[in-house]
């Protein structure tokens, strides 16, 4: 099995790429040699992964639950992340707290639990984009992230997972 470059599939895919690899048998490889193609040499497989890669993308961090450790990049709740060691506050929502300050017992916990999960899940999955209105009481830096245009706070209020802030009700106090 070898790997030979092609030009139809990149140009469907990203106009400005203008070679793909494509995996091909070495018959395949032996007839196109005969009309002129050319064939990837000894790093072959690495420049098609890495193309592959670029083409259908990966997502840049990896964002976790924080823990007990320092923290970087993590989720803290549905409305509180550290991103490379800054810490980020939601604009404009809030969530059921995890651990403090708890209104609504038990049910609060586990609402919060699905909040931060969605918000994990959300900046996963998707490319977002971060708008930074400088810093709070507390010297957390205030901002909104935008998954697909949309501001991920007006996501998890339709889901009923938060709230608006200030001024909605904190429907999961008892």
């Amino acid at each position: 099995m070898g790997v030979l470059f092609g030009t139809r599939l990149a140009a469907r895919c990203v106009k400005k790429v203008r070679h793909v690899a494509i995996p091909v048998s070495k018959e395949a490889i032996d007839a196109q040699k005969v009309r002129g193609a050319r064939v990837m040499g000894k790093y072959g497989y690495m420049r098609a992964i890495i193309l592959l890669l670029m083409l259908f993308g990966t997502p840049a961090l990896a964002i976790g639950k924080c823990g007990s450790g320092r923290r970087v990049t993590c989720v803290v709740d549905g409305d509180t992340i550290w991103l490379k060691g800054e810490k980020i506050r939601m604009k404009n929502y809030d969530t059921p707290e995890p651990t403090t300050n708890i209104c609504g017992g038990n049910r609060e916990r586990k609402l919060a639990a699905r909040a931060s999960k969605r918000l994990i899940q959300l900046l996963n999955e998707n490319g977002f984009t971060i708008q930074r209105f400088g810093k709070d009481r507390y010297g957390r830096t205030l901002a909104t992230i935008r998954v697909g245009g949309k501001d991920v706070g007006d996501i998890l209020i339709a889901e009923g997972l938060a709230r608006r802030w200030p001024n909605g009700r904190e429907f999961w106090c008892n």
